[in-house]
């Protein structure tokens, strides 16, 4: 049966499904089963064996069906829909009686969702009359069909129709003795991919409770600023809950009632088996007891964005609810309870309820999941005009507001297990942002103006002034604070059950936490500097808004940052460390994509299908392409081959299979779209990111559209890829685009940057113009279209290496040069692009007192920078010709403490040593280069 999960808790799950524990262990009889089908898709080996192994075809993981090929069989089971259309019968049988209470069906969903089969019936033994029958719905997972007990040697499953799709089937068919939870089949085929997720350090202060309360004084509180709760257990499982409004002058809150709930079969109680906590991430109170299932039985959240509480209750098995309203008249209604208190009216919705009196609501039948909604409105307004609201939108609304919230600014100071009054300092902070964001109290507000990026606060402690708190000092203010707070309730720093003690608008914490953010983010100049007053052995998760709106994220555990994060992301160039973080600050910004070779990416469309792959991978060798545009079905041949495959027809499954490959670079997922799209591609960019860390996700852009600023801090690209026809289309833009593209690379912390080159009808040389500029410019990965003119196609025969036409001659000798190149500028940073006249547009001249200054007509150059561990500075500088009709000379003047230079020979991949002249005491080197081609140096410089 179809459920709908609680989204205050499905939030707080990670997606990597725990094990199964013992109670919940999956018995598949069906394995033990001959099992006969009346139809197989046996040209795709879509055998009926494929629905009892435990191999499930997840919902759009496509000819991830078929693999692994060696298994001999498909992950599903199809019928043939041509010979029985869309009818289908399985027959299980045993040796010895079986006892059988339920029968799991997945449906065939790899490729269309209609190849689930609909109507069903079930049939025991030899029997005509079915145990059960009933329809199947069109959507991946489990969908479950419970009977009473049957003992049987032969178990006969029809499908009498199916949902539309040319060969239905299943993925898997389970047939259970002992009914499955949820849970458990949750766990067997989890809706979405294991992620990489990285411990929420937020999550290490929720506050636990592990036995019941004795009154409303020792609650758990929430709130949004406006309406505020304290929730608590008693000892009969019952949960109270007490609401109040703040006033709009800033007096005390208002009370509007005291409510409880009640469930049957209650939770349990005793020996610590009830937990309550505070999700302090998320603004919601949770309470779960192990009988009801191993998720929070309630999550109770004031809305982020409305006056407005809500309850959801999830259990694994049917319980009955009684909500009852306290101390105030009510009138009650089927699904509704409505009270007033003084100039406000509370309405409550929860459908499935009726009432039992004009202040209780009750189930009239046991439900596994409830809804619960109250809303505070003014009391003049009618209680039928307040509707419900729809509570998947305002919960996902209500997780992004506190998502937002704790974005803006949080520190938590040491690791797990350090001393006490570290410990101190990071819960109290925590704990006082939290209460700050839930009553509306203090410097912490939870309502943002819609600007996801803070804005600038001057008003922050200078850590360079006298007038600044130590670091020491502040974090004494806290510990010092913390104790003083944590005897006055079991919460700590509760504002009490009357909601009198709300946090003040300033205390000394507030300015501990300022002067502790002021050592860990500065402003100096243009420059956001890190850790300009930390202590190098002292572990600390942040998020900091410096004075100049930029905010940094990161994590700093022995002695090293695991990841390092930029709001908005063009920032990140600006950000380095303060001595002695210099370091590791950079390696922290370094981009998780990292390029392991220049590449050339071939998509050779229909040549692959004639000639065949294994003598496609002949002549691709012969011309040095190393990467290929394909999709799942030629990982195996690319891997064989050595070659990197950019996946097409991606999805997050897909990403999940070849997670661990290296020769896997990227998913493309989108081929010019504009900036309406961003914010899509950047939930895809995190969730295939989140399943595969070191792979890119690709959204092609269109350079002459423009708004790459957007992109790059919306979408928070791994790569940067465009497109852009010069030669077809505004020729003289080129080094526009080339410039802008490259300093959005920069900004962005040096992500890399790929882009399409045109081949058709264009004469070679301008091929290898396009890439010898595009790598003064720092480009890592170029993709031909149309690959196919890379072939003599009149000539391709069957299994026969396709022979190259001139294109592929032509980009066979710039492969040659991408391989020399690519060992060196693969994962080099672009540092300063200069030219000679005639000057294109969107170029400059070297300055005068630049190290290196060429000379020559038509001349581009791009330097690269790479400090080692010896006295010098080692610079890679690519040189090219953008002239396509003569050779150039280009003529290098070079500052004075240059030592060496060698050139790259590209035909034998060695370096050759380059002389230097040795003119007016200034040393020149001369290069000649042929028509639209580059050359690679290598130049040493002693530091100064």
């Amino acid at each position: 049966m179809h459920r709908t999960r609680c989204l205050l808790v499905a939030a707080l799950v990670l997606s990597a499904a725990p094990p199964l524990s013992a109670d919940d262990k999956l018995v598949n009889l069906a394995a033990s089963a001959k099992i006969l089908a009346n139809s197989e898709k046996t040209d795709q080996k879509l055998f009926v064996r494929g629905i009892a192994d435990g191999r499930i075809a997840r919902q759009g993981s496509n000819i991830l069906e078929f693999h692994p090929e060696s298994l001999g069989y498909a992950r599903s089971w199809a019928v043939n829909g041509e010979e029985v259309k869309d009818r289908g019968e399985l027959i299980f049988e045993w040796k010895e009686p079986v006892r059988i209470s339920q029968i799991v069906y997945f449906g065939r969903t790899a490729w269309l969702v209609e190849e689930c089969f609909k109507d069903y019936e079930i049939l025991a033994n030899d029997s005509d009359e079915p145990i059960a029958k009933g329809s199947f719905e069109k959507r991946y997972g489990a969908q479950s069909v419970t009977f009473d007990v049957v003992e049987t040697t032969k178990l006969t499953l029809r499908f009498l129709n199916a949902h539309g799709g040319p060969n239905p089937g299943a993925a898997e068919i389970l047939i259970l003795e002992k009914r499955a939870s949820d849970a458990a089949l949750r766990n067997f085929a989890p809706d979405k991919p294991p992620t990489v997720v990285r411990p929420s350090p937020l999550a290490l202060e929720n506050i636990v409770w592990r036995t019941p309360s004795a009154s409303e004084a020792d609650s758990m509180p929430t709130g949004n600023g406006d309406l505020l709760a304290n929730v608590w257990t008693d000892a009969h499982g019952d949960i109270h809950l007490s609401l109040a409004k703040l006033s709009a002058s800033g007096g005390a809150a208002q009370r509007l009632a005291d409510l409880r709930l009640r469930m049957d079969p209650p939770l349990t109680i005793g020996n610590e088996a009830l937990r309550q906590s505070v999700a302090i991430e998320r603004g919601a109170i949770q309470v779960a007891s192990p009988k009801h299932g191993p998720e929070p039985t309630f999550s109770i959240a004031v809305d982020a964005n409305h006056s407005l509480l809500h309850v959801q209750l999830r259990t694994e098995a049917p319980v009955e609810l009684e909500l009852e309203v306290k101390n105030v008249p009510g009138e009650s209604a089927v699904g509704r309870l409505h009270w007033k208190k003084e100039k406000l009216a509370c309405v409550a919705f929860c459908d499935g309820m009726s009432p039992k009196s004009p202040t209780v609501l009750h189930t009239g039948t046991p439900r596994k999941e409830f809804d619960l909604q109250i809303h505070v409105v003014p009391s003049d307004r009618p209680a039928k005009d307040v509707a419900k609201t729809d509570v998947n939108a305002a919960v996902r609304a209500h997780l992004a507001a506190w998502e937002q919230f704790w974005k803006r600014e949080n520190v938590l100071i040491g690791s797990v297990g350090d001393d006490e009054a570290l410990a101190a300092a990071q819960h109290s902070l925590t704990i006082r942002r939290y209460l700050c964001a839930c009553s509306g109290r203090g410097p912490y507000s939870l309502k943002i103006d819609g600007n996801d990026n803070p804005k600038p606060d001057s008003s922050k402690p200078d850590p360079k002034s006298d007038r600044a708190t130590s670091l020491l000092q502040a974090i004494e203010i806290t510990s010092a604070w913390a104790k003083r707070e944590s005897g006055t309730s079991r919460f700590p720093s509760f504002w009490g059950a009357d909601f009198s003690r709300l946090p003040k608008d300033a205390e000394p914490i507030d300015d501990s936490f300022d002067a502790i953010a002021s050592r860990l983010v500065e402003v100096d100049g243009d420059r956001t500097v890190l850790f300009p007053g930390w202590s190098r052995d002292l572990d600390v998760s942040f998020r900091v808004s410096a004075k100049n709106g930029v905010s940094v994220a990161g994590t700093y555990r022995d002695g090293a940052f695991e990841h390092i994060e930029v709001h908005p992301m063009r920032k990140t160039v600006a950000v380095v460390g303060a001595p002695p973080f210099e370091d590791a600050v950079r390696r922290g910004l370094a981009p998780r994509f990292q390029m392991p070779a220049l590449v050339s990416y071939l998509s050779p469309s229909w040549v692959v299908g004639k000639a065949g792959r294994d003598a496609l991978a002949v002549t691709m060798k012969e011309a040095r392409f190393n990467g290929y545009e394909g999709n799942i079905s030629d990982n195996a041949w690319c891997k064989k081959n050595g070659f990197y495959l950019m996946v097409h027809g991606a999805s997050p499954w897909i990403a999940h299979e070849l997670k661990d490959e290296p020769h896997v670079l990227s998913y493309f997922l989108s081929d010019r779209k504009k900036s309406g799209w961003f914010r899509v591609f950047a939930k895809q960019r995190a969730e295939y990111e989140a399943i595969a860390p070191h792979q890119a996700t690709e959204f092609n852009t269109y350079a002459q559209w423009g708004s790459i600023e957007a992109f790059v801090d919306q979408v928070r690209p791994q790569l940067l890829e465009y497109y852009d026809y010069h030669w077809k289309r505004r020729a003289d833009l080129h080094f526009h685009y080339l410039e802008y593209y490259r300093r959005m690379s920069l900004e962005a912390g040096g992500i890399p940057i790929f882009r399409y080159c045109h081949v058709h009808d264009d004469p070679p040389v301008k091929m290898r113009q396009t890439v010898s500029m595009s790598l003064v410019y720092g480009l890592k990965g170029f993709k031909w279209w149309v690959g196919w003119t890379m072939f003599d196609i009149h000539e391709v025969k069957e299994n026969e290496p396709p022979p190259l036409s001139g294109i592929g001659r032509e980009c066979k000798r710039i492969n040659t040069t991408l391989a020399a190149f690519s060992p060196h500028v693969a994962r080099a940073r672009s540092v300063d692009v200069f030219h000679t006249k005639p000057l294109p547009v969107s170029t400059r001249e070297a300055p005068a007192d630049s190290w290196i200054r060429p000379s020559g007509e038509h001349i581009a150059l791009g330097i690269f920078e790479n400090e080692p561990d010896s006295g010098e500075i080692e610079h890679y500088v690519v040189v090219g010709n953008r002239d396509i009709g003569r050779k150039r000379t280009a003529t290098l003047a070079l500052a004075k403490n240059v030592t060496k230079a060698a050139r790259k020979d590209k035909a034998s991949g060695k370096w050759t040593e380059l002389l230097l002249e040795s003119r007016e005491q200034i040393p020149h080197a001369v290069i000649e280069l042929d028509a639209g081609d580059a050359e690679l140096l290598r130049i040493w410089r002693q530091k100064r």
